[in-house]
């Protein structure tokens, strides 16, 4: 019995180290942020960097869309089939979108070289 007493005690003191080093830790990153070390600046410009190439993979409403290829690539009878047959050749991409399209669509779709977007 005495050896699961020592064993839980360890445990104890274990969690409560840890416990401890994390309170210690943010207490050190939150200082560093209110004081603008540079560590925190840099983090800041990268998290803001990422934030806003996500919001600019889209494309201009009036980017026109050019056909690469005469037939229709995808698997007959599925929904990217269907879609596929809306493309026109100078369809504006806020066409195609107004119809269902969507930007991962387009992206896909000129990764594949089925289309082009200028």
């Amino acid at each position: 019995m005495d050896n699961d007493e020592h064993s839980a005690n360890a445990e104890k003191e274990r969690k409560a180290k840890a416990a401890q080093k994390k309170r210690e830790w943010r207490a050190a990153k939150k200082a560093a942020l209110s004081h603008g070390s540079e560590l925190a600046v840099a983090k800041k410009a990268t998290k803001e960097a990422k934030r806003t190439a996500r919001k600019g993979r889209g494309f201009a409403a009036d980017a026109k869309i050019t056909l690469l290829v005469t037939e229709n690539p995808k698997r007959i009878g599925t929904a990217t089939h269907r879609m596929y047959a809306q493309y026109r050749d100078g369809m504006s991409v806020a066409e195609f979108r107004k119809i269902g399209g969507t930007a991962s669509s387009l992206r896909w779709d000129i990764r594949h070289k089925f289309i082009s977007v200028n």
